[in-house]
Parts: structure tokens; C-alpha cells; sequence
């Protein structure tokens, strides 16, 4: 894989945001838009297949006699479903079910006919009549006020701005090569063709677009076109690689946004300008798949890698054939369910596939990402984060620091490893009947794996050993059930907050780069541990880049706090401390602050979009905990206090770091006073003690994951700034610490 890659791709240019975009495109794969209440999926599967059968007058309830032990009947009165109460009216309608004994057809546990029509008829008795405002009914509607675009606005919305990056690169980016300019072209060709479809070809239903849903789609858009332009710019003057796709790439391209388009024109055709209804479209590939025009886009993505052939183009082409395919298969699975004469033979997006439709199980699905999760396991081993067995173990450990007692003999260890997995397998085919040849040959295949592997003993007693994980269950469910108890329940209807407080925690791993060296490139590191002779950096003097960093972040504040109308005092704080943290750092940057260096763009790009989305989410988060209960141990007290404490500590040290440069004084010196006596950064520890108290004033899973985040980055800049200064100076403190006074 190694050689190929290296065959087909331009080494990875030593560029942060390039390597950190890349790793979260491949994330991207496994992000999932599913619903994860069992309650919700039964009870709207059985509203469509009732509304879609039941005709007749539904607006007004019905008694229905249900016997009791005693022989008494009590007249059961159907709750009326509406846009604003589906939470209680889902709760009623479970308990009225239980009541009539078929709840079980709704959660799927029976497939009796009886049953399954009498759910059908009972809930039929709670819709109204103009039930197709229903199909986008969320679980979570009546605890939240959707911010809704309409679908032409929300299409803009995701293509001008990575139409307009792709403009602004003509300019931005000189053209050195043919393949830095076919990129610029392809992706401005691509998202001009989108905006060109939005304005004069489709016919929007009137469904809208949600507003998370728009900022999270535009971001990816923008992000990724300004990425892909960027990371090639910055291959120039690399060898080309030894395959050169371009021009299959361009023919790739060229084939995928024809036949997007002819397909989009399809689409069209089904609709008088008049008409909003959907119907089963027909013509070009649509006869063999239902989304062909996804189809065409992947190949257009895959187009444009073949051209860039860089490392980020990759791994976005991947996580959208991912998403895609996610998609069609959604897109097949709903005009299947509205449809009757929809065919079965069409496929999702590939035609004649290869692989069994994934089950409609939770458990599969959370089991077969966790399973493409642990893929990055081989990186770690790659990079020396080893496994301890065998040859790996003690390995770059320091043996001081760990206790040996914590290990079971090889024999044995191997023998815990193999023994349940053979006994799974044994038991599971005692309890599941073979199906078929196919079910036959996997268990049988899996027995014999782990069978030969129990009798495989190569008599490695006391050369390898396997670390034990006991207590690893109890720790996870102390975690959840401490979060419980201090934050608002995550809203499951809200993609982008669930999205961004995963890539929230992923951002985590900056700081472990930063402790390593692989430093963002402002301040003392700029141009710090990298290659001039191959890095073209564009540099950005410091105070336009920090003024650069805050002002999105402020007036995103400010904007929110005008949008979003207050809840409570709570809601107010958030939006208050973080206005007032970034006006104080714009104050800084104008008046307090004597820079040296400058800030690299891509640099700058990525800590701009981090501060911006931060704050613009963790308000936008805590909006959507309107109308839940507050968490049992209320923080946003201490919070307002630790974001005095903290405010005013980093202010007061950065008064301490300005006075040690006069007016023309470029050079850098060790800082004494305050507590630089006891940590080399405590302006960055009073900085976490800000974002720990909005985060306890918040009170919100996002917070919470931004604020590991940023204390995981502050903490490994604040090492790189300690390694920085003994390097630099023979007399800094050796017992001065990092950011954590007698401790790190």
C-alpha cells in the first residue's frame, strides 16, 4: 500500500492544516446521519404505512375499550399529532400501544398480521389529515426551534462559497504547472455548474434546508476546495509522481460533470414549474440505479484527485463515496417506502453490487465502524505505539514507570485471546440455524481460525506478556455517568453539533503534534522545524493575522447573540464571555502586543475556522437545550468565576510579556513576574481557566469536547515553548514547568 501510494501521490508537504484536513476527511467516513431512537423509528415507520393506508376522518379521537383484570373497560382517547408535540405524543401512543398488546409489532419483535394492522389502525386514529408535513418530523422538534432556509437559498449557500475560493485562487495561487492549474479549473467548473443548476434547472420542493445542515455542508465545500488548491500549490518543485493520472483524471472529470448534469436535467423533467411532488424518475441510468447522479459526481471527485494526486484530495474523494453511498442507499430505502411499483432491481448508487444491504441494526452498524475505527491502530504501530506482546514488550517503555505485576504470562494471554472468540463462534452456531451454504462456510471458517490458533503454541512463557484493561468498563461508565449529571443531553436531530464535538476531541491530537514539534507556524515557530527548500510559505504579518483569528470569532458572537434570543441567564453568559474574551483579545492586538515573525496562511486558515465554528457552535449548541430540564449539578456559577479568574490572569501576563520588548525591540527574552517564575506560559493556563469556565457556565457536550480540545493544544504548546526557551537560553529555570505549576 506504502509503494503505491508512493507510486501515485506527491509526497505530503509539511503543512498542518493540509495533514489535519486529510484526517478529518477520513473521519468523515464514519460520520452517520441515523436516527438513534428506537422509539422514534418504530412509531414513524408505522405512522407512514398507517397514513399511507387509512382513509377517512382522523381529526378526532376514539375511544377504544381495553378490559382490565377486574373486568372494567376505561375508554382510551387518542392524542392528535402535531408539529410541535411529537415527544409527549410519541410517549402517549407507547403506553396506548402497550395497553392493546402491540407495542412489540413496533419495536419489531413480532410479525404477526393481526398485530401489525392493529397498530396501523390505532395509529391512524392520532394523525390528521394533512399528514405529509410529516415526513421530516425529528424526535427532537418540540425542544427546538429549526432555523430553516429555503432549499434554493440553502443550495447557495453550500456552492458560492467554494466557487468563490476557487475564483480567488486564480488570483491567489500563480499557475507554475498544467496540474495546479487543471485543479483550479475542475473545482471551479464543478461548483459554477452547481450554482448554474441551483439557479436555472432544479425545481425545489418545498422541504427547505436546516440551517446546521447548510453551515456544515458550506464549510465542507469551502474547506475542501481552498485545501485541495492550497495542498497543490504547495507540491511545487516536488518530483512528479511516478503514475501520472492527470489525464485519465481529466477524462474522469470531463465524464462525471456530463453526466451529472444530464442526469440533474432528468431530475428536472419530472416537474411543471408549478409541481412539487416527487415521482419515480426515469430515463439515462436511472433504470439501474437510483442515484446515478451521485454516481457521476464520485467520479468527478475521483477526476480530480487523479489530477492533484495529493494526499487531502484522497482522503475527501474517499469520505464522499462514503457519504454518497450512504445517501442513495437512504434515497433508495425512501422511494421504496412511498412508492409501490418502484422497482427492485434498482440498486442504490453502483449497479448489480456486491454485498448484502446492511441490517437494520444498530449494533451492526456502531460494530462496523468501530471496526474501520480501529484501521488507525496501524498507524500507531507504524509510528512505535505498540501492542506490549511479544517482541514489543517493554519496548520504548521506561520500566521505572510502569508496574510489571500488571501482566499475565504469553501462554496464557493468548489463550484469553482465542478461547472466547472459538467459544463465540461454537455457541452462536448452536443458536442460529444455517440459512444457507454462505452462513455454513463463514462459521465454519471462523471456528477453524481460532481453533488452529488455540492449538498453535510456540512456547513463548516468559518472552511476551499482555497488559491487562480490567477496570476500563467501570472507568467508561463513571464517565457517562458523571457527564449525566453535569451537562445537557446531547440533541440527537442536531448533525453539526454531533459532528463538530467529534471532530472537536479529534482536534485533540494538535496538541500531541505540538509536543512533538510539529508546531502551527506563528509566534517563535514560525518557519520553526521546516524545510525552506521545499515549503513556500505565504506569511502574513502578525497583528493582520491575529486581528485575522479574533475578528470572526467576535463578531460571530455578536451575530449569534442577536439571532439567537436569550433563554435564560445561561444562555446570556455564554454569549457575553465569549464576546468579551475576543474583544479583550482584539484590544490585546491593537494596543498591548509587540510582535516579531509572522503567521503562516494555512496556519492562520485553521486556527480563524477553529476559534469561528467554536464559538458559533457552543452557543448554537446551548440554544437547542431550550425546554430541557437543567443538569442536576447546576456549574455556571463557578463557571463565571473561573472565567473572571481566568480573563484577568491573561490579560495581566500578557502586560507582563509586553513589557519586556520596547517599541523597536524584535528579540525575545526569558519573562519574569507573576507566575513565569513557576510555568513558562501561565497566560495559556489562564487561557484554559477562561474556556473551563464557559464551558461550566455552558454546560454543554460541545463545550465540554472544546475545551479538551483546547486544553489538549495549549498543553503541548506550552511543552514546545518550555523546550523552546532551554534551547534558546543556558540561563532559563530548569524547574520552571510548562503551563501546570510543580506539575507539568
Amino acid at each position: 500500500m506504502g509503494f503505491m501510494l508512493s507510486s501515485v501521490l506527491f509526497p505530503p508537504p509539511p503543512s498542518l492544516i493540509i495533514s489535519v484536513m486529510s484526517v478529518v476527511s477520513l473521519v468523515a467516513i464514519a460520520v452517520i446521519d441515523r436516527k438513534i431512537s428506537k422509539l422514534s423509528i418504530g412509531i414513524r415507520a408505522k405512522v407512514v404505512k398507517a397514513m399511507a393506508g387509512v382513509e377517512g376522518d382522523q381529526s378526532k379521537t376514539l375511544a377504544v375499550v381495553k378490559p382490565t383484570a377486574r373486568g372494567a373497560s376505561i375508554p382510551i382517547h387518542y392524542p392528535m399529532l402535531s408539529e410541535t408535540n411529537y415527544g409527549i405524543w410519541a410517549v402517549k401512543m407507547k403506553i396506548i400501544l402497550r395497553s392493546l398488546g402491540v407495542w412489540s409489532v413496533i419495536e419489531g419483535a413480532d410479525t404477526d398480521d393481526d398485530k401489525d394492522q392493529g397498530a396501523m389502525v390505532a395509529i391512524s386514529q392520532a394523525v390528521p389529515d394533512d399528514y405529509s408535513k410529516f415526513w421530516n418530523l425529528r424526535s427532537e422538534k418540540s425542544s427546538r426551534k429549526q432555523i430553516k432556509l429555503s432549499s434554493r437559498t440553502g443550495m447557495l449557500v453550500f456552492y458560492v462559497p467554494a466557487l468563490l475560493s476557487g475564483v480567488a485562487s486564480f488570483v491567489l495561487y500563480p499557475n507554475h504547472d498544467p496540474r495546479l492549474f487543471l485543479v483550479k479549473a475542475a473545482l471551479t467548473i464543478h461548483f459554477f455548474k452547481r450554482t448554474i443548476e441551483v439557479l436555472f434547472v432544479h425545481k425545489y420542493s418545498t422541504s427547505g434546508v436546516v440551517l446546521d445542515s447548510a453551515i456544515l455542508i458550506s464549510l465542507s465545500y469551502f474547506s475542501a476546495t481552498s485545501s485541495m488548491i492550497y495542498g497543490q500549490y504547495l507540491t511545487q518543485g516536488f518530483p512528479e509522481p511516478k503514475v501520472d493520472l492527470k489525464y485519465p483524471g481529466v477524462l474522469l472529470f470531463s465524464v462525471g460533470i456530463i453526466g451529472n448534469l444530464y442526469h440533474h436535467l432528468v431530475l428536472a423533467s419530472l416537474r411543471t414549474k408549478s409541481d412539487k411532488e416527487y415521482k419515480i424518475p426515469r430515463g439515462g441510468l436511472f433504470g439501474h440505479v437510483i442515484c446515478p447522479h451521485y454516481l457521476f459526481e464520485v467520479l468527478g471527485f475521483i477526476g480530480i484527485f487523479f489530477i492533484s494526486q495529493t494526499l487531502y484530495p484522497l482522503c475527501f474523494t474517499l469520505g464522499t463515496i462514503v457519504y454518497l453511498m450512504g445517501r442513495s442507499y437512504a434515497t433508495r430505502r425512501w422511494y421504496i417506502s412511498k412508492f409501490e411499483d418502484f422497482p427492485k432491481d434498482v440498486k442504490a448508487l453502483v449497479p448489480c453490487v456486491v454485498s448484502f444491504p446492511p441490517p437494520n441494526s444498530l449494533f451492526i452498524t456502531v460494530m462496523s465502524m468501530a471496526s474501520l475505527s480501529f484501521s488507525v491502530l496501524g498507524l500507531f504501530e507504524g509510528l512505535g505505539k505498540n501492542f506490549e506482546y511479544s517482541k514489543f514488550r517493554n519496548f520504548n517503555v521506561e520500566k521505572s514507570t510502569r508496574k510489571q505485576s500488571n501482566t499475565v504470562c504469553s501462554r496464557y494471554g493468548m489463550l484469553a485471546v482465542y478461547i472466547p472468540a472459538f467459544l463465540s463462534v461454537v455457541t452462536f452456531s448452536g443458536l442460529f440455524p444455517n440459512v444457507g451454504l454462505r452462513f455454513l462456510l463463514v462459521k465454519s471458517a471462523l471456528t477453524m481460525h481460532f481453533f488452529k490458533r488455540i492449538l498453535e503454541d510456540h512456547s513463548l512463557e516468559n518472552i511476551t506478556s499482555l497488559r491487562r484493561r480490567g477496570k476500563e468498563r467501570s472507568v467508561m461508565a463513571m464517565m457517562v455517568f458523571i457527564l449525566s449529571r453535569i451537562a445537557f443531553p446531547l440533541p440527537v436531530t442536531c448533525l453539526l453539533v454531533r459532528v463538530m464535538s467529534v471532530a472537536c476531541l479529534l482536534f485533540s491530537v494538535t496538541g500531541v503534534f505540538e509536543g512533538l514539534g510539529k508546531n502551527f507556524q506563528y509566534s517563535k515557530f514560525f518557519n520553526l522545524n521546516v524545510d525552506k527548500s521545499t515549503s513556500k510559505q505565504i506569511r502574513v504579518s502578525s497583528i493582520i493575522a491575529m486581528l485575522t483569528v479574533y475578528t470572526p470569532a467576535f463578531f460571530s458572537a455578536l451575530a449569534f447573540s442577536w439571532q439567537l434570543p436569550n433563554v435564560g441567564i445561561r444562555s446570556l453568559l455564554v454569549k457575553s464571555a465569549l464576546a468579551l474574551h475576543f474583544f479583550k483579545r482584539i484590544l490585546e492586538v491593537l494596543f498591548v502586543h509587540k510582535y516579531s515573525g509572522g503567521m503562516a496562511v494555512d496556519t492562520l486558515i485553521t486556527i480563524t475556522l477553529g476559534y469561528f465554528t467554536t464559538t458559533s457552535i457552543t452557543i448554537y449548541a446551548l440554544s437547542l437545550t431550550e425546554g430541557f430540564p437543567e443538569p442536576p449539578v447546576d456549574l455556571k456559577h463557578l463557571g463565571v468565576v473561573l472565567f473572571l479568574v481566568g480573563i484577568v490572569g491573561n490579560f495581566y501576563h500578557h502586560l507582563l510579556l509586553a513589557s519586556l520588548r520596547t517599541k523597536n525591540d524584535k528579540g525575545y527574552k526569558v519573562p519574569k513576574g507573576g507566575l513565569f517564575g513557576l510555568v513558562a506560559c501561565p497566560h495559556y493556563f489562564f487561557e484554559i481557566l477562561i474556556f473551563l469556565g464557559i464551558c461550566f457556565i455552558s454546560q454543554t457536550l460541545y463545550s465540554f469536547a472544546s475545551t479538551i480540545s483546547t486544553i489538549c493544544y495549549l498543553m503541548g504548546r506550552s511543552y514546545a515553548t518550555r523546550r523552546w526557551y532551554l534551547t534558546k537560553f543556558d540561563d532559563f529555570p530548569k524547574d520552571v514547568k510548562a503551563i501546570i505549576p510543580c506539575v507539568f
